[in-house]
């Protein structure tokens, strides 16, 4: 009952919250500088185009009603049709969202496949030599921003030494190796980052359990090293990295905007980007909507995780 009770709680504050960021995805096309009408309709519109856009876009009715018609229809997967592109955005989203995707989970898989030995191993030898340069090496990673990593990336491995491509893209389904090849670099420029972060967490939340009562019981039982990172200290850092990956990987939403830009991958930050400087006004408020909605579900995933998995959370 008590966690019946709680995922009704969440549940009811996604709401709020999905409603909330759906009515200033609407605002966009109101708050624009100008009139929108001219600016969806294209160059030199004639007075009937210019009344057939109002009232395609709902202008001549009140604000609260113009919402209640838009919300209805983008819960029914209806965000409009992009008049630049003559395609409707759900189909737009569905052709450049795989690729968003696919640059997401590499970098939080790699993240937590490379942060979690580097951070056991650095709690193992606090003080230690190798402790000092994972430290050293995450704050140096922690002050870089991904645009000027992707920047450096690109001077060195593509400009330089030439190994990676720095632009373009390859589907996976047509040609994998070429895929991943061409996937370094955007991956590099997000992950280091995350693997500074995650480390550092992991670190600090196994030292704080090796230093614990009950591992210093475990340890006069006669236990290894090795059984207890795997049966305490790593199953106890978990939570904290269960919340971390969560709020990167919604993080990694918007990371991946920039970077794909960068790199021209055929993204939703690539489409995003080429709508805002084409003031393709549907297309953005379609794609801001399905983002900071993506960004609010993933949070909701993970808070309600959290809750699940630590009973301290739920009695509270």
């Amino acid at each position: 009952m008590r966690v019946t009770r709680l995922v009704a709680a969440k549940s009811g504050e996604l709401v709020g919250v999905l409603l909330a960021v759906s009515f200033f995805s609407f605002l966009l096309l109101s708050l624009v500088p100008g009139d929108p009408t001219l600016i969806v309709a294209g160059a030199n519109p004639s007075p009937e185009q210019l009344e057939q856009v109002r009232e395609e876009l709902g202008l001549n009715d009140p604000l609260p009603l113009r919402y209640l018609a838009w919300l209805g229809d983008a819960v029914q997967g209806d965000l409009g049709r992009s008049p630049q592109r003559n395609q409707e955005v759900t189909e737009a989203l569905g052709e450049r969202l795989p690729v968003t995707l696919e640059l997401m989970l590499l970098t939080i898989f790699i993240g937590v496949i490379a942060a979690i030995p580097l951070g056991s191993f650095a709690a193992l030898k606090a003080g230690g030599r190798f402790d000092k340069f994972v430290t050293t090496a995450s704050f140096g990673l922690l002050a870089i921003p991904g645009f000027m990593m992707a920047i450096g990336l690109i001077i060195i491995f593509a400009v330089k030494l030439n190994w990676l491509p720095a632009t373009g893209y390859e589907p996976f389904s047509e040609n994998p190796v070429e895929n991943l090849r061409r996937m370094v670099l955007p991956v590099l420029s997000l992950v280091l980052g995350e693997i500074a972060i995650l480390t550092r967490v992991i670190r600090s939340d196994v030292i704080g359990v090796l230093q614990s009562d009950y591992v210093e019981t475990a340890r006069a039982k006669g236990l290894t090293t090795r059984r207890i990172m795997l049966r305490h200290a790593l199953p106890s850092a978990s939570l904290s990295l269960l919340t971390l990956v969560g709020l990167q990987l919604a993080g990694a939403v918007t990371g991946a905007l920039v970077i794909e830009a960068i790199f021209a991958l055929p993204g939703v930050g690539t489409m995003l980007f080429t709508a805002i400087l084409t003031r393709d006004l549907v297309l953005v408020q379609g794609t801001v909507l399905v983002v900071a909605a993506a960004y609010v579900l993933i949070n909701f995933v993970v808070d309600l995780s959290y809750s699940l998995a630590d009973p301290r959370i739920r009695r509270a």
